[in-house]
């Protein structure tokens, strides 16, 4: 990653400033700026965007005496944060940091009325650069995108899902509850930590019955939804002659217990490998369970240490963690270890 010069980013960050600003502002107010501006990352405190960003704007604060307030809006892949940007006041005071997810990608794949492709947001400063990655597994045998190419045109069915569990590497991961993309899930979860990692990998959990309250307060049209099956990607992890995707709800009430089966990466994978497009009821839905997975007030916080250990009901409890960056050392590398319990279904893995 590439970042421009501290001069560069100050004078770009007072010409976002002015761009955003209105005509009657600059007949009213006699200096910019005359309180703290704020500044949204779309992503997870922790990350490569934050971390960039809060080095930048605690230089800008030093050397031009600019507060800068840092406030993290993740989720939806940068549309939550856009958003809230949009809807601020044009005085320049509300300044957006993100990469081409939220003005790019996103109005390309949102069309939910709550996420509009023409977006009032005009990109005016580049604070860094940074290559994107295309990758194939090692044993596809392509090493260009021609070759890419000609191998999907042989695909008479060309089959989604990486096989890869977001779990498995140093991604951000959204609420969710554990094996969720298998047929019984685990009713309990343990995490042993064994070795934190060198930063970030923050652990969050969130009540689902708190989250599916506010969903009924806050998104009621889009509840019922939930209530009806998605096609979840089950990751190659069956039998080859199994399918490899199941169809369940993501809430389940009984009566007397509310079940959760939240995965959303899998959701999304399991539309693709099916060839659907998520319509706007089914998006609108995604996107408002979104939008709850990050009110702070819903949830908490905390760091596993050594020797630590995380157990929650998986039916009725979400986890996840932030973004984090490890050792070099093997050795010394993020380790947790799980342990899944039931008192249902098969007793195989995949329930």
């Amino acid at each position: 990653m590439r970042a421009t010069s501290r001069r560069s980013i100050t004078r770009r960050l007072a010409l976002a400033a002015l761009a955003l600003a209105t005509a009657p502002l600059f007949a009213q107010a006699p200096a910019y700026p005359d309180r703290p501006v704020r500044v949204v990352i779309p992503y997870a405190a922790g990350g490569g965007t934050d971390i960039l960003m809060r080095y930048l704007m605690n230089r800008i604060e030093q050397s031009e005496g600019l507060r800068v307030l840092i406030d993290n809006r993740p989720g939806a892949t940068g549309a939550i944060g856009a958003r809230e940007v949009a809807r601020a006041r044009s005085d320049g005071y509300t300044l957006l940091a993100g990469h081409i997810a939220p003005n790019a990608i996103n109005p390309g794949d949102f069309t939910d009325p709550k996420f509009p492709p023409d977006w009032p947001l005009v990109e005016v400063a580049l604070a860094a650069e940074a290559p994107s990655l295309l990758l194939v597994q090692n044993d596809l045998n392509v090493g260009s995108v021609a070759e890419l190419k000609k191998w999907l045109r042989s695909q008479k069915n060309p089959t989604y899902g990486s096989g890869v569990r977001p779990d498995r590497t140093n991604v951000d991961l959204i609420y969710h509850n554990d094996n969720a993309f298998n047929h019984t899930m685990p009713e309990y979860v343990g995490l042993l930590c064994l070795n934190p990692a060198k930063s970030g990998g923050v652990s969050r959990v969130m009540s689902f019955h708190t989250a599916h309250n506010a969903l009924l307060a806050d998104h009621a049209d889009a509840l019922p939804r939930l209530y009806q099956p998605f096609w979840i990607d089950r990751q190659k992890e069956h039998d080859a002659a199994d399918t490899p995707f199941i169809s369940k709800p993501m809430f389940e009430y009984d009566g007397e217990q509310l079940r959760a089966r939240l995965c959303l990466h899998q959701v999304k994978n399991g539309y693709a490998m099916r060839g659907e497009s998520l319509d706007d009821r089914t998006q609108a839905a995604i996107l408002a369970l979104e939008e709850v997975f990050e009110r702070e007030a819903l949830t908490l916080h905390f760091t596993m240490e050594r020797g630590q250990l995380q157990y929650c009901n998986n039916l009725e409890t979400g986890h996840s963690r932030t973004e984090f960056v490890d050792f070099d050392e093997p050795a010394q590398k993020r380790h947790l270890v799980r342990i899944w319990l039931r008192d249902r279904g098969l007793r195989a893995y995949r329930g």
